[in-house]
């Protein structure tokens, strides 16, 4: 008798250069009225503070089916006279989820680490995200979890949707400068 290994199958999807990757969502193609936040901009300042930067998501709807994908922007806001870089050590990633009182979103980023200066130009900039309303994994034939918390894959190992309810659309970052803009209310009913 064959026996198969118990798998647990994760959604990873690359973002776009210099921003890093995210559990399940990807970044969103470029919109006419984006601006995006570019990873090189010649002779643009290092350094900056905080403090001249806001943030801000903005969700293209907050009531949605459970499975369907949501589009985010980032909108930054950089009041400092100048150029700013966010990369200290590594070029920062950035990814947005959702989030519950009884769902966290596991979101992870690449280890690679690139020196890749992350510019944030003057003014505002906007960079757009798909918003995953999907578990960010599930677990193949004859896998378990030891917390319980992940659901069965559907067939063909897709990622089955989040049950109905409220959630938050949240930033994440990786070793980013930038502040934490206020979670959006997300509703998933279906």
């Amino acid at each position: 008798m064959r026996r198969t290994a118990p798998f647990l199958l994760l959604g990873v999807v690359l973002l776009g250069t210099g921003l890093g990757a995210g559990l399940g969502l990807a970044a969103a193609p470029a919109m006419p009225q984006d601006t995006p936040l570019h990873p090189t901009v010649r002779g643009s300042a290092n350094g900056g503070t905080p403090s001249h930067l806001s943030t801000r998501l903005e969700m293209s709807r907050t009531l949605v089916a459970p499975g369907e994908r949501i589009t985010a922007t980032l909108v930054v806001t950089n009041s400092s006279g100048h150029p700013i870089n966010l990369t200290r050590i590594c070029t920062p990633g950035f990814a947005v989820a959702l989030t519950s009182p009884t769902y966290r979103s596991k979101v992870i980023f690449a280890a690679s680490c690139s020196t890749q200066p992350f510019i944030v130009p003057n003014g505002v900039s906007r960079r757009s995200f798909t918003v995953s309303t999907t578990y960010l994994a599930c677990l193949g034939p004859g896998g378990s979890s030891v917390d319980h918390s992940l659901p069965p894959c559907l067939p063909g190992g897709r990622l089955p949707p989040l049950p109905a309810g409220s959630y938050r659309a949240q930033l994440y970052g990786s070793g980013a400068l930038l502040p934490s803009p206020a979670p959006v209310a997300v509703r998933l009913s279906g």
